[in-house]
């Protein structure tokens, strides 16, 4: 009783299928989000700042500290627009942004974003 193995991009469109059904973002979304991040966010929010997930219409990133959550929160519009365009087709209506503070930073280190 032996089948063929499936191709790779059945494999593939079955996650995309699951992930939609469980409302996840397609994982090319994802990743195309996270690799064009300085294009969606701008060069100096993208280096203090990360794409998380995609979930139910809502984009989460973490900001490495306070001042970089508050600028990306008033750019929510302008982020989101981006983001839209660069994912055709998938459902981007809200963007959650946390402060998650970097690994190997010192306390003494200020928690203020030079801008």
């Amino acid at each position: 009783m032996t089948s063929e193995p499936r191709a790779p991009s059945q494999i593939g469109k079955s996650l995309d299928q699951l992930r939609r059904f469980y409302g996840l973002g397609s994982a090319g979304a994802l990743e195309r989000l996270d690799t064009a991040w300085a294009a969606v966010a701008g060069e100096e929010l993208a280096g203090r700042s990360s794409v998380i997930d995609l979930r139910e219409g809502r984009l989460s990133v973490d900001a490495h500290d306070s001042a970089t959550a508050e600028v990306l929160r008033w750019s929510t519009q302008r982020v989101l627009e981006n983001a839209r365009q660069l994912c055709p087709g998938e459902s981007i209506v809200d963007l959650t942004v946390r402060v998650r503070r970097q690994r190997g930073r010192t306390t003494a280190e200020p928690d203020v974003a030079r801008w």
